[in-house]
């Protein structure tokens, strides 16, 4: 008879780990972007660096939000930030569907995201666009973008270095 506890904990290994595969930008205009082929275990990869490096006192759990904080993409896709800030009731849905998604694969939900992953996860946005298409951080998307990094990263005492990236 197969072990219940092993079944369930290959299955969340299963699932999370299947998690990296979801394709980021795919939704994007920019041809540069949504071609790109970046993954969201790419994209944690990177965002848990961002952490590490940025985060003076950044912790083991801002590490482990970085690396999971887009597993539940793996069934919602890759939904960017400006149509869920513009769609609040999507923006629920999503957050209800990933609650799901959680509970499913027997993973507590992840609490809020710490203000250093939420930085580091736009930042990663600003800094991908700068590497495949650096001309469209001249959009007032990208402008807005850059500010609120600015503040954030002032507020979270890393912006010296914030700016230096964005240069």
């Amino acid at each position: 008879m197969p072990d219940r506890s092993a079944k369930r904990a290959a299955n969340t290994v299963s699932q999370l780990w299947a998690s990296g595969f979801v394709n980021r930008w795919h939704t994007n205009h920019d041809p540069r972007l949504r071609n790109a082929g970046d993954t969201t275990a790419a994209h944690a990869q990177r965002v848990a660096v961002l952490v590490m490096f940025l985060g003076a006192d950044a912790t083991l759990d801002d590490v482990y939000h970085a690396i999971l904080h887009d597993a539940p993409e793996v069934v919602t896709g890759d939904c960017p930030g400006p149509t869920k800030e513009k769609d609040l009731r999507l923006a629920a849905n999503l957050r209800y569907t990933e609650s799901v998604w959680w509970e499913d694969i027997g993973i507590k939900p992840l609490p809020d995201t710490p203000a250093l992953v939420r930085l580091c996860d736009k930042l990663d946005a600003y800094l991908f666009v700068k590497a495949h298409a650096p001309d469209l951080l001249s959009t007032p998307e990208w402008v807005k973008v850059k500010s609120r990094l600015c503040l954030l990263s002032d507020t979270l005492g890393c912006g010296a270095v914030v700016q230096e990236l964005l240069r």
